[in-house]
């Protein structure tokens, strides 16, 4: 059985009350979307990490190490290209993440709190990790 612990705050001050800051998704297409994203387990892993990070943003380079860590992957360098060419630009799509690809590539999470309930995420998040732990 799974304990349940995922009632505290996301361990960050850059997190909104959610109820500043409400789960928008205005047609059904966006849902969609949304979930589509979501049930990619790298992307979750993304998220994961970006959520566990201590500062605002993360290095491409770091985020690809770390992810790699939780996922079965072929390579690094596999994973990272899918990273810059499919995963954080859906995630980025739907207001997820931010990321600059130029110079020192590095990505953060997105602060338009409008998209998408960044409590709601977390919780997501953490019990999909959790389960997919065990």
């Amino acid at each position: 059985m799974v304990e349940d612990d995922c009632s505290e705050l996301p361990p960050d001050s850059r997190w909104t009350d959610s109820a500043d800051s409400p789960l928008v998704i205005d047609t059904a297409d966006s849902l969609s979307r949304t979930f589509s994203v979501l049930s990619d387990e790298e992307v979750r892993h993304i998220i994961y990490v970006l959520l566990r990070h201590d500062e605002t943003t993360i290095s491409l380079s770091r985020l690809t190490r770390s992810v790699s860590a939780l996922v079965t992957v072929e390579s690094r360098s596999l994973l990272r290209d899918r990273m810059v060419h499919r995963h954080l630009p859906r995630l980025g799509f739907i207001g997820i993440v931010d990321y600059d690809l130029t110079g020192d590539p590095h990505v953060w999470l997105s602060t338009n709190a409008d998209i998408v309930d960044k409590d709601l995420l977390y919780d997501l998040v953490e019990r999909t990790h959790r389960y997919e732990r065990n």
